[in-house]
């Protein structure tokens, strides 16, 4: 669908411009506002890793985590070979990882202060194959694809390409031993997983309408982590946590007005909202609604 603009009431096609950023202009754009596309930390570029050279290599605050992004122009490159090959550096040179972080940021942190399970990789492209996007339909990759569209009028477009994910596990076809490493520490347990803590019944209803009203709400993308479900814009703005018979939602605090003061201890970032059964699941939406806004 082409984007528009209204002039005297009439829609103007306003027209993609293919090739304008060549890699390079594209790596430098992204890393001059990875907190407004996608609120990471700017660790460095160009980054030497064993045999590798890591385009971008950011940070995720609250997840306290890695994230590698590379760039592509080749549509012929397999997305999750090389999308595991960074992970994989990644987890077998904690230590490498750590010290440039240090040396970056001028910290003093150690190789427990991170959460390696969080670690993931960002593919960003003008397009990917079908082929490309069948590859990644495992629920246990933590490797996104973005494509970068321009138009005229020095018009950038970020998206986060859909992929269709199933229950099954990248495991249960490739016997690689590298693969079955990686996805040991960093997978991303199905929802049913996460869902499986909650043994009240109403209360496993309860969370899938506020997982069905966080759907509802735009573009958005899922993931799951150990403990829960995650949903984001291009920042994280819900983060729903099962319990045995209740749960809790974490949502971004700032700018939102919390009326009813349902939101504990706060988080730098995201207040923590117990929600018991007998607690109103409106009030808790337009929680959730607000700290959605804030993202966009």
């Amino acid at each position: 669908m082409p984007f528009y603009s209204i002039q005297n009431k009439k829609l103007l096609s306003i027209k993609e411009t293919p090739g304008h950023f060549i890699e390079k202009d594209l790596q430098q754009l992204t890393e001059n506002n990875l907190p407004e596309l996608f609120d990471l930390e700017f660790v460095g570029t160009e980054v030497p890793a064993a045999n590798f050279r890591i385009d971008t290599l950011a940070f995720d605050s609250e997840a306290r985590s890695f994230v590698i992004i590379e760039y592509k122009r080749d549509k012929s490159f397999s997305v999750s070979d090389q999308g595991l090959s960074y992970l994989s550096l990644l987890l077998n040179h904690k230590a490498e990882f750590v010290l440039k972080y240090n040396k970056a940021k001028k910290e003093n942190k150690a190789i427990e202060d991170f959460d390696w399970s969080q670690s993931r990789v960002m593919l960003i492209a003008n397009s990917f194959t079908p082929h490309q996007l069948q590859a990644l339909g495992f629920r246990d990759l933590p490797i996104e694809l973005w494509e970068v569209r321009v138009y005229e009028n020095n018009l950038v477009y970020y998206d986060r390409v859909a992929t269709e994910r199933n229950l099954e596990s990248i495991e249960t076809i490739s016997r690689s031993a590298v693969y079955k490493k990686i996805t040991k520490e960093v997978a991303r347990p199905s929802v049913e997983k996460v869902l499986s803590k909650t043994i009240n019944k109403e209360t496993k209803e309860r969370i899938q309408e506020v997982m069905e009203f966080c759907e509802s709400l735009g573009e958005v993308s899922q993931y799951t982590t150990q403990k829960h479900i995650v949903y984001r814009t291009t920042k994280a703005f819900a983060k729903i946590y099962p319990q045995k018979d209740q749960f809790w939602v974490d949502a971004r605090k700032k700018g939102i007005v919390d009326k009813f003061h349902l939101m504990k201890h706060k988080h730098p970032v995201h207040g923590h909202i117990p929600v018991p059964n007998n607690l109103d699941l409106s009030k808790v939406k337009n929680l959730i609604r607000q700290s959605y806004e804030s993202t966009l």
